[in-house]
């Protein structure tokens, strides 16, 4: 065997022994390590969405806090001394606009009195789709783009109508305000007996003789079997009775003044711009007081609102726990020089503390802060306690989730070696 032949036998042999060798197992230093690593990343993301959630709850209510002490509560009779005042009311509607329906259903459906008439209209269409072999048939309030039907039916008095005048009490609303109103209910409908269908689909004229009532909705085809082309009508009006709103009160006019009635606009919107003069009426369908008037008007400007306080404040508290448990493992178990107990102990005070954030931002079932405060300085003790616990006191942390971590222990037999066989 020539040498070089000798030397490639050699070098295979040795890359094949060292491929068998048994790789030394990961130390308990780096797994319980990287354990803290990402309870640590995972509580950093945690704090951040916590105290962004609380900076924001505490800018929203420093913003509203004038208007929380210059709300003056007054019945439902104006008092002009309450004039270019900042008002709440609880008030019934009154006054409220007789609504007549179209010449072409008034054998169907009577006058309606309230804040509004909605009057919907919707035609069975298919839906067709690249993916699908037919067309699912639906009721659809607007024309769908690539359907076989190419127009929608004009129906006279289609659509939502608001009442010129919407008194509260003495108070008159502002017909811009009336958006606010959403509540409604179905109009009952009255069947005339008159029933002659339209030959054509969609009708090129839909009124009371080419429809029929079915559950108070009308008809242009089979209610049971409708076709491509049909259409529905269905009257709605306001279910209003009593409206609540924070406003600044005001006389209609000049000679208004010496009259009985006012009238509501908004005031100044405190979450509008610098230099935008922008007006915000409070309003809401119910009987609501001014604080939970003024509640929902910062749900609306705070951009932090629909998270999930508690959820926050459990995941945060737990994270920060183990965050403290895996960090005394981890000093425990290391073969590193260990670190003061009083590092351990400072950590462990600092992860408390902010958890203070997580608990604080949370507002209770009768929306106070105390109850949080309190539940804060319960876990700041809680933590505060786990870090300072020394070796024997870790022992006590059997029940903690963190014992059934498995930690490797590093045999002294192990070690990496390389062999060379030479022929």
């Amino acid at each position: 065997m020539t040498s070089s032949s000798k030397k490639g036998f050699t070098k295979q042999i040795a890359i094949d022994v060292e491929d068998n060798l048994v790789k030394p197992p990961l130390s308990p230093h780096s797994v319980n390590l990287g354990l803290l690593v990402f309870l640590t990343v995972a509580w950093v993301f945690s704090f951040i969405l916590s105290a962004s959630t609380l900076t924001s709850s505490a800018y929203v209510r420093w913003k509203t806090y004038d208007l929380h002490n210059n709300v003056t509560a007054v019945s439902c009779v104006p008092d002009p001394i309450n004039d270019f005042a900042i008002i709440h009311i609880d008030c019934p509607i009154k006054s409220k606009h007789p609504f007549k329906p179209p010449s072409e259903f008034s054998s169907n459906l009577p006058e309606f009195e309230g804040v509004f008439y909605d009057m919907m209209v919707e035609m069975y269409q298919a839906h067709f789709s690249r993916f699908s072999v037919g067309g699912n048939g639906e009721w659809y309030d607007h024309l769908l783009d690539g359907g076989t039907i190419d127009y929608f039916p004009a129906v006279p008095g289609s659509g939502r109508s608001f009442a010129p005048d919407v008194y509260a009490g003495g108070f008159k609303i502002d017909t811009e305000s009336l958006n606010a109103f959403h509540g409604k209910k179905q109009l009952p409908l009255h069947d005339d007996g008159v029933y002659d269908p339209s030959p054509q689909r969609p009708p090129p004229k839909i009124s009371n003789r080419n429809t029929r009532v079915y559950e108070n909705t009308l008809y242009t085809g089979d209610p049971f079997r409708p076709r491509l082309g049909d259409v529905r009508i269905t009257f709605y009006g306001s279910a209003a009775t009593h409206v609540s709103l924070i406003g600044v009160q005001e006389p209609s006019s000049y000679l208004w003044q010496f009259l009985p009635h006012r009238r509501i606009t908004g005031f100044r919107d405190v979450f509008a711009p610098e230099g935008m003069d922008e007006h915000h009426l409070i309003i809401r369908e119910g009987d609501y007081t001014s604080d939970e008037l003024i509640r929902a008007y910062e749900r609306q400007n705070n951009a932090f609102h629909s998270i999930h306080w508690w959820s926050l404040a459990i995941f945060g508290f737990t994270t920060a726990l183990l965050a403290v448990c895996a960090l005394r493992k981890w000093r425990h178990n290391s073969q590193a020089a260990r670190q003061p107990l009083v590092l351990t102990a400072l950590v462990g005070v600092l992860i408390a503390l902010g958890t203070v954030l997580f608990v604080a931002s949370v507002p209770n079932m009768f929306g106070m802060w105390y109850l949080g405060a309190v539940q804060a300085l319960a876990g700041l003790l809680v933590l505060a306690a786990a870090g300072w616990m020394d070796q024997r006191a870790t022992e006590g942390l059997q029940y903690l989730p963190l014992r059934h971590v498995p930690v490797m222990k590093q045999s002294s037999q192990t070690k990496p070696q390389s062999a060379y066989v030479a022929i």
